[in-house]
This record gives structure tokens, C-alpha cells and sequence, in this order.
């Protein structure tokens, strides 16, 4: 039985350890700026680094949820595999919502080992949104995290109709697929 969810385990304890490094930034942020809970709102500095970490904590039970189904129902390792893409997702984008907006956003591989995409100069189509707190090199992790959650869903979909359909149809939709 265990052969059959270690990955999946090893992934929910990464993603579990990548939660507390978020909540950790959020109490060095607190100490840094002076400001004590339950005050979320401070200098644009902590803002970010707070809503960053609430963000990633509201999708967290999403991702274990279809990180099981997709593992037990279609396939371990594959459900593992996306759950690292989308743990590493996860960390460059709050490395990159962190970041004031001003800083350099070039075409690199920063300290943190996450892609960003080219600066976006004034007068660019989207420099409003840059100006708004969401620049490319935050939307792009955040756009791939939620692609791979619907690859999970799909997955965890998939999986279950074929357990549901061999179990109480009798139809084994990988037999006939094969014949």
C-alpha cells in the first residue's frame, strides 16, 4: 500500500514545508516593519509579502485535495510530478509578489531560481498593471500554478470516472481502448 502514495506523501510534506517558509516571511515581515496581529496592513513591503503568503494558503487545500485523487485514481507519479511544478510555481511566485515593483524584472534566472519575464518600460501596453502590483513576473507562476491544478482536475477526473465506470457499469474503458 505505501509504494502505491509515498510520492504523493513526499510531495504533501514539501508543500506543507513550503506553507511554513511562507508564514515564516509573514513573522520576519511583521518584526521587520513593527506591525503586531492582527494589523495585516503596513508599508507595501509586508503587504505583499502577507497577501502573497494568504493567497498561496487559500489554494493549498485545492492542491493536496487533487493532488490524492489525481495520484490514487489516475496516477502517482504524474500526480507527483505536477505537484512539484506546482510547488515551485508556488515559491516563484511569491518570490516575485514579494519583490517591490521596482525592481529590475529582466529576462534572468534571479537568487531564487525562478524565470521572469522582460521589464515592462512606461508606455507599454501593460504598464498598468505593473503600476497596479502585477507585473509579468508575477502573473506568469501564478497563471502556471492554475493550469496545472486543472491538469490535476483533470486527471482526478479521468481517474475516477474509469474507477466508477469498471466498478458499478462493468465497463473497463483502458481494455477497450486497448482492444
Amino acid at each position: 500500500m505505501l509504494e502505491q502514495i509515498h510520492l504523493l506523501a513526499a510531495v504533501t510534506v514539501l508543500g506543507v514545508l513550503e506553507q511554513a517558509y511562507f508564514f515564516l516571511q509573514v513573522i520576519h515581515a511583521r518584526r521587520r516593519f513593527g506591525i503586531s496581529p492582527p494589523n495585516i496592513s503596513g508599508p507595501p513591503e509586508f503587504e505583499r509579502i502577507f497577501r502573497a503568503q494568504v493567497n498561496s494558503s487559500e489554494y493549498f487545500p485545492i492542491f493536496v485535495a487533487l493532488l490524492w485523487q489525481a495520484g490514487l485514481f489516475f496516477h502517482q507519479g504524474l500526480a507527483a510530478a505536477l505537484g512539484l511544478l506546482y510547488l515551485y510555481s508556488r515559491y516563484c511566485y511569491f518570490m516575485g509578489y514579494r519583490a517591490s515593483s521596482s525592481d529590475s524584472l529582466g529576462m534572468s534566472y534571479g537568487s531564487q531560481g525562478c524565470l521572469s519575464e522582460p521589464s515592462v518600460a512606461e508606455g507599454h501596453p501593460h504598464s498598468s498593471t505593473v503600476m497596479l502590483g502585477l507585473s509579468p513576473s508575477r502573473l506568469t507562476p501564478i497563471y502556471f500554478s492554475t493550469g496545472v491544478l486543472w491538469v490535476l482536475v483533470a486527471a482526478a477526473t479521468l481517474g475516477l470516472l474509469h474507477f466508477f465506470l469498471s466498478h458499478y457499469v462493468g465497463l473497463n474503458v483502458l481494455r477497450l481502448l486497448a482492444a
